[in-house]
């Protein structure tokens, strides 16, 4: 009876041995790890009925990209009438209205993790960077843009007790350009992400396979600053209520909706609609004149605007209304066997009011691009 149970004991220390054994030589390393990760990251808790996965990990993605910004600058003023002179309205329009710009990029990575980069051919000299991350359950968006820009268009419109007295327009070139920077943040929430993928829309890590929406929830923030600061545009700065630089905020919220259209296997049409308030809309203005150095004279120099400086007199802060906007966003792509491809739109619109002045600024882009696996 004993050497049964030593033989029972033997062979039990022997199974447990050979168990820890087998588990060890399963263990799974690091890399083994993330790549797991990644692979089940955007699939996880999701219907495989609406949403699969791609067979072939790894990714070669060519792009062109093609984008533009406009923005108008009104200014409003009036004086009142006196005995020797005429009420007098001033309307004074400057649009910032860069030539499109055309970039050209090559992105490589795992699934929808990688690295990218664009080279800008054509338009604007200066930074133009975009980064957009979309995964089961949220997908955000990154714009930072910064040039310089010489040839804003002028109109001025000049009223003599409400009748037009003076009309003109013209492409104006600045002594100095000004410049323009841009930060535009936006991120989303997806509610439906059981049987919806934002990402098989966008950067086709994968795939949906019957239609399907959801509802989506996002926010939004917006920096602009145009700064043309210079006494070599004194004559702009005059006219914009002696205005050399302006900054931006706004910062909102929103609801909107958001539908993967399958009309046929391979395809994928995808829309973003998105009505959002605005909470933070406040922003600067900066103040100029110019003046001439204590102890010179005018008189005893050839060139007295050579020695004029620009000084900066005074900053006025605004607070807007809250007010609302829309966030669209559209993409079509289709795939052949190892290849994809894919066109995404968007398009931002900001608005804000401050003193006797109104700023609108209005933005698209377009991004074709074609992707093989491997």
């Amino acid at each position: 009876m004993n050497r049964q149970l030593l033989w029972m004991l033997a062979a039990m220390l022997v199974c447990c041995v050979g168990t820890k054994a087998q588990e060890r030589s399963h263990k799974r390393t690091f890399m083994e790890k993330v790549v797991a990760f990644l692979d089940s990251s955007n699939v996880r808790n999701t219907d495989p009925a609406y949403i699969g996965l791609p067979q072939r990990p790894w990714r070669i993605i060519a792009s062109s990209g093609t984008d533009q910004m406009n923005m108008k600058l009104d200014v409003h003023d009036e004086t009142e009438a006196t005995q020797y002179q005429a009420k007098r309205t001033l309307d004074y329009s400057v649009r910032v209205r860069p030539p499109v710009a055309t970039s050209i990029g090559l992105w490589a990575g795992y699934r929808g993790w990688g690295l990218g980069y664009s080279l800008s051919v054509t338009g604007n000299k200066g930074i133009n960077m975009a980064l957009n991350i979309s995964t089961p359950s949220n997908g955000v968006n990154i714009r930072v843009r910064r040039f310089d820009f010489s040839k804003p268009e002028r109109q001025l419109n000049v009223y003599e007790n409400n009748e037009l007295f003076y009309s003109g327009y013209q492409e104006e070139e600045l002594g100095k350009p000004m410049k323009v920077e841009s930060f535009v943040f936006d991120g989303y929430w997806i509610f439906n992400k059981k049987r919806f993928s934002l990402a098989a829309a966008y950067d086709q890590s994968t795939r949906q396979l019957r239609s399907a929406g959801s509802l989506i929830a996002g926010a939004m923030f917006y920096y602009q600053k145009l700064d043309y600061a210079s006494k070599y545009n004194m004559s702009m700065i005059n006219l914009t209520g002696n205005t050399g630089k302006i900054k931006l905020y706004q910062g909102s919220i929103g609801l909107g909706y958001t539908y993967n259209w399958v009309p046929a296997p391979k395809w994928v049409i995808n829309g973003v609609c998105m009505p959002v308030v605005m909470l933070l809309n406040t922003g600067k203005i900066f103040k100029y004149k110019m003046v001439v150095p204590p102890g010179v004279s005018v008189i005893d120099v050839d060139d007295p605007w050579a020695i004029s400086q620009l000084v900066h007199t005074d900053d006025v802060t605004f607070g807007g209304r809250i007010g609302f906007n829309i966030d669209l966003r559209m993409s079509v792509s289709y795939w052949y066997r190892r290849w994809f491809f894919c066109l995404i739109g968007q398009a931002h619109s900001f608005n804000a009011t401050f003193s006797n002045s109104k700023l609108r600024m209005n933005e698209w882009d377009i991004k074709a691009s074609i992707g093989l696996l491997l």
